[in-house]
């Protein structure tokens, strides 16, 4: 019996290309928010080109107070720019420069003289918190590719390096049903039961139409983990 041919290509989209598709989907919604909150464009632009004057407090506010964890303080304000009418203006402060005001207070204020309504009370919480959102999507792509690779490199050590042995096929049991690996339609779950050619029994779920299963006393490849030992069947490799 001769090994079963796999390419890193292959496991990847067969085995492993779907499963950190979550972490992409996580990774994707973080940036478009961040792009919406923090504007990299026009945070930088902030921290270069901003011009700074005074404005003044009309209210300060407080989200979930009772929650330290959610917690967030804000002010609201008002000021004049260079050309043009009074802006309002709102941000999200720490809480030590919340602690500190009052309205009617007077308060530092950046703004772009061209879109004086991009205006930021304490401008480097946009590039602090654009980084952030920038380490956090660093982070989960890293999570992603490092689970990929494990993954990828344990099926490649399975079937490369792990012991071949031939196994008889015992018996059916009808399991859930399950929806099969590029298809849209659920089919049953099947339990194979086995005994292979050192005497050993075991069984393999698979999710595949009852016309494709293996006969009973027909002969199937397995593959033993040289690490744990375990014996894995085609159909849970590819």
């Amino acid at each position: 019996m001769e090994r079963g041919e796999v390419t890193w290509a292959g496991l990847f989209f067969d085995r492993v290309g779907w499963a950190p598709t979550p972490f992409f989907v996580l990774a994707l919604i973080l940036g478009v928010m961040a792009y919406g909150i923090y504007d990299p464009n026009r945070a930088v632009q902030l921290e270069r080109q901003g011009v700074d004057t005074s404005g003044r407090v009309t209210y300060l506010g407080i989200s979930n107070p009772g929650n330290p964890l959610s917690r967030s303080y804000s002010v609201s304000y008002t000021f004049q720019p260079a050309e043009g009418p009074e802006i309002q203006g709102w941000f999200q402060i720490s809480r030590r420069l919340h602690e500190g005001l009052r309205e009617g207070d007077s308060v530092p204020v950046r703004y772009l003289p061209q879109a004086p309504r991009f205006n930021a009370v304490e401008p480097s919480r946009f590039l602090n918190g654009l980084r952030i959102v920038v380490w956090v999507l660093v982070a989960l792509g890293a999570v992603a590719a490092i689970w990929a690779q494990r993954q990828i490199s344990r099926l490649l050590r399975l079937v490369c390096q792990g012991e071949l042995r031939a196994a008889e096929v015992t018996g059916h049991t009808r399991g859930r049903l399950a929806r099969a690996r590029h298809s849209k339609l659920r089919t049953p779950h099947f339990h194979i039961a086995w005994r292979d050619s050192t005497g050993a029994e075991g069984e393999t779920s698979v999710a595949v139409p009852q016309a494709d299963l293996p006969v009973v006393g027909a002969t199937i490849r397995l593959y033993v983990d040289p690490a744990t030992g375990r014996a894995y069947s085609d159909w849970e490799i590819r």
